[in-house]
């Protein structure tokens, strides 16, 4: 490996120096960088075989490309970011309670913009889209649940079997709500009935 980077104003490597080069290293491949302005490496030496030279315009290439493809990930990462979130949006919109799901819808909304800024942020210091996508899906997904998870924890610890089932309705568990609950309060917590009442006499 050869990076050269030095202040003269001609060449420093010769296309004759690297086949010589090239020979005693019995073809073994050399990979070359050449950083310098102006270049310290004939262009020649590029053609040769077995030599891979990369200069500061093919470096600003890979940059250049390597952003693009950020970009375009960033862009598409916030459609689907954005799709999604109005799918939930609307949901929550055909719920019952008007006041009550504006509301919720607000803070839904001021949840995201500060997601999706972060991961932004993120994009534009440098991180993989990848990353500020995992970022985003974990970090809202995690923001949204957060107050009804709170509320039947501390449902299923009081013994609430109501606020239980009707968290479970609205998380989407209502097939299984009561089951679920019932498992999940402790015992003595089940209305005016025990275990023992099942028992046969």
């Amino acid at each position: 490996i050869v990076i050269s980077s030095t202040a003269s104003t001609l060449p420093v490597l010769g296309k004759g120096a690297v086949e010589q080069a090239i020979r005693q290293r019995k073809r073994r491949p050399i990979f070359m960088v050449d950083i310098a302005v102006p270049r310290d490496i004939e262009p020649q030496v590029g053609k040769l075989q077995d030599v891979y030279l990369y200069t500061v315009d093919d470096l600003k290439t890979v940059i250049d490309e390597g952003q693009r493809t950020r970009r375009e990930a960033a862009e598409q990462a916030e459609e689907i970011i954005e799709v999604q979130v109005e799918h939930f949006l609307q949901w929550v919109q055909l719920q019952t309670g008007a006041e009550l799901i504006r509301s919720y819808r607000r803070r839904a909304e001021t949840m995201r913009d500060e997601t999706l800024a972060r991961a932004r942020s993120m994009i534009d210091s440098g991180r993989d889209p990848q990353q500020a996508l995992d970022y985003l899906a974990r970090t809202l997904t995690n923001r949204l649940i957060h107050q009804p998870t709170v509320v039947l924890r501390q449902a299923c610890v009081s013994g609430d079997l109501a606020t239980v089932q009707s968290v479970s309705h609205v998380v989407g568990l209502d097939e299984d709500a009561e089951s679920l609950a019932q498992r999940a309060l402790p015992v003595g917590h089940w209305g005016n009935r025990s275990p023992d009442d099942e028992r046969e006499p």
